[in-house]
């Protein structure tokens, strides 16, 4: 672990989880410029390298320790998206800090600061807030824009996705993407972090709704627009294949209720069958949703499929 920072009132910490990708990071601490020098709060930048590679992991420290407020964690291993920001979110609320940013490393700020979803959250006490994200590729076109959860069907969705770029308001959602999300210190102390079984994927899903089902409201502010640089449906790796297809099942077991656990059950089954279906000729993610479908019937989760 790095410098050990004090944190004054109105203190937050930008969370990056990175894995063997120096080349984002250098892409995107660039765009945390503003909110690093930030005069209305104390911010500063904390980096958890899930990387297996030492050389990754040679980058990503040099490229964390020219950032003049950072911290770099090494957990050692693959703690996953869910570990991995629980790792960071521990550290930094019992350090003092009043806000957490989680930010995906493939992502760069586009309009606004992330210091304004702090001012959304102090605004309205939601339990967390999220940004306007689009495509990097496309940014006229929203990727979130905003979210919901949809019960009967055991998903959750994107708000005007693949849909041009528009004015929105301030508003309450059930949904915030953990591509790029706001966490503030209550939040934490209440409910805790991520639930780690899931490893990758569904994590912010989960979060989300859970904090729906406890009665809170969670926010989503369009004034701050971020850019993420995911790849096309149909280069979808086999690693993300299988947490995506094992993982939908934990969420139906973890969310749902009532009718709304058969509808769920009915939905999933006919969406991952259609998946299966389009990935019939390609072996290797065919093996993965089988692989997917086994571990999820017998209730193994966490880490379990790994990828170089």
């Amino acid at each position: 672990m790095g410098q050990n920072l004090t944190h004054p009132n109105k203190s937050a910490a930008i969370i990056i989880v990175a894995f063997n990708d120096a080349p984002n990071l250098e892409r995107c601490l660039p765009s945390l410029k503003k909110d690093l020098n930030s005069k209305e709060y104390t911010v500063h930048l904390t980096v958890v390298d899930n990387s297996t590679k030492r050389d990754s992991k040679q980058q990503i420290k040099k490229i964390v320790d020219s950032v003049t407020r950072a911290i770099y964690i090494d957990p050692k291993n693959n703690t996953g998206f869910a570990g991995g920001n629980n790792i960071a979110l521990k550290h930094e609320f019992s350090s003092g800090t009043d806000y957490c940013i989680l930010l995906n490393s493939d992502t760069e700020i586009y309009k606004g600061q992330l210091t304004d979803l702090i001012k959304a959250q102090a605004g309205s006490a939601a339990a967390l807030v999220g940004p306007s994200i689009v495509y990097g590729d496309d940014p006229q076109t929203y990727w979130y824009g905003g979210g919901r959860w949809q019960s009967f069907l055991g998903i959750v969705r994107h708000n005007l996705r693949n849909q041009p770029v528009r004015k929105q308001l301030t508003t309450t959602v059930t949904f915030v993407n953990g591509a790029a999300m706001l966490i503030p210190k209550s939040t934490f102390i209440k409910y805790g972090g991520f639930f780690e079984p899931y490893f990758m994927y569904y994590e912010d899903s989960d979060y989300s709704v859970q904090l729906v089902r406890a009665g809170e409201h969670l926010l989503y502010e369009p004034k701050v627009v971020i850019k993420h640089y995911v790849p096309p449906i149909s280069e979808k790796s086999t690693f993300s294949i299988f947490y995506l297809t094992r993982n939908h099942w934990l969420f139906w077991v973890r969310t749902s209720s009532g009718l709304a656990r058969l509808t769920a059950c009915l939905s999933i089954c006919m969406f991952q069958l259609v998946r299966f279906i389009s990935y019939i000729l390609k072996t290797d993610k065919r093996s993965a949703i089988l692989k997917a479908w086994s571990e999820a019937l017998n209730h193994k989760y966490g880490k379990t499929f790994t990828t170089t």
